[in-house]
């Protein structure tokens, strides 16, 4: 059992792109992880997953309207 923890509070989406119709990238919040998704229409497939400590995330809520891409997301990792 999950107990009284709504999913808001375990899953958060960081980032995303659309790739293709029907496929994208998507940058998750899981269990204080950060995991890189690859979607599709009809699969979902963990490319790589970072202690949350590890992840470099440049943007912040006040940057939202600043125009921040995907791509930014990863520049700071190596």
């Amino acid at each position: 059992k999950l107990g009284t923890t709504s999913s808001a509070t375990l899953f958060k989406e960081v980032g995303s792109q659309q790739l293709a119709p029907g496929k994208q990238l998507k940058v998750m919040e899981i269990n204080n992880e950060i995991w890189v998704l690859g979607m599709g229409s009809d699969s979902i497939t963990l490319l790589h997953r970072y202690p949350k400590d590890e992840w470099k995330d440049r943007s912040s809520p006040d940057d939202s309207a600043s125009g921040s891409t995907f791509f930014e997301l990863f520049s700071s990792k190596s």
